[in-house]
């Protein structure tokens, strides 16, 4: 799925990100949340914003995307910059913690951008194989995940539409204020749940027409290779979480 670089749509490129294990994406991804969470090192925060612009360069992938998606989120940067005033947050505190919203943003962006939801499949339940010998139906779960990682890009891609759409009878996202924008969502987001759940049913109908079978192991055509260029990235996340233990001192 692809249209325009909405967030979550796949961008075929011939990429080293691209080609990149997809184990390797989803354990890189996995570390870097971890870090995410915890971390208050604006050092730290600006090292991967570092890694992340480089892994966005090497991905071919137009840097208007990500910038455009950075852009549309402008309101909600305000509303966290207010949000941290109102707490008596310290400057370089709240640069932190709006640095790490846009951190994590911009990673999942990269993530979905460079990984088909087939491969996303196809990695999650290679990481939940392990837990097989608890007599669990990995597989079952997959998919679940793999729902959810399908929904939030079809909420998006759909909201666009119904946008669109009550552009034409006078509902004007675009060329609105604030609050005309803001009016504008309340006003669509019942008709874009309703048709993306719709959407979610027709995709899970066609897993079943392609003989998608829950009950038993997963494969996947396109698996990305333990390349040179993995393995750098893999060192530089676990890095990531080295310093982050030594920031809290837990060796």
């Amino acid at each position: 799925m692809y249209s325009k670089g909405l967030f979550g749509t796949y961008y075929p490129a011939d990429s080293k990100v691209h080609d990149m294990s997809i184990i390797i994406k989803l354990l890189n991804f996995f570390l870097f949340i971890l870090v995410m969470i915890g971390s208050k090192s604006l050092r730290l925060h600006l090292v991967i914003l570092v890694i992340l612009v480089l892994q966005i360069l090497e991905s071919k992938i137009p840097f208007g995307f990500f910038f455009n998606m950075f852009y549309g989120l402008r309101y909600i940067y305000i509303i966290l910059i207010f949000i941290f005033a109102s707490l008596n947050l310290t400057l370089e505190l709240s640069i932190t913690y709006l640095l790490k919203f846009i951190l994590i943003t911009e990673y999942l962006a990269l993530l979905t951008y460079t990984t088909s939801l087939s491969e996303f499949d196809y990695g999650i339940y290679k990481l939940l194989n392990p837990i097989n010998f608890l007599n669990l139906n990995v597989s079952y779960i997959s998919l679940i995940i793999g729902n959810i990682f399908r929904f939030i890009p079809e909420l998006i891609f759909t909201e666009n539409l119904v946008l669109k759409s009550q552009a034409s009878r006078g509902i004007d996202y675009n060329n609105s204020g604030l609050i005309g924008k803001y009016y504008a969502i309340v006003h669509s987001l019942k008709n874009t749940i309703r048709l993306t759940f719709k959407r979610m049913k027709e995709i899970n109908s066609l897993a079943k027409l392609r003989i998608f079978d829950k009950n038993k192991r997963r494969t996947n055509l396109k698996t990305g290779n333990f390349s040179f260029y993995a393995f750098v990235l893999l060192i530089f996340h676990l890095l990531f979480l080295y310093l982050y233990i030594l920031e809290v001192n837990l060796i």
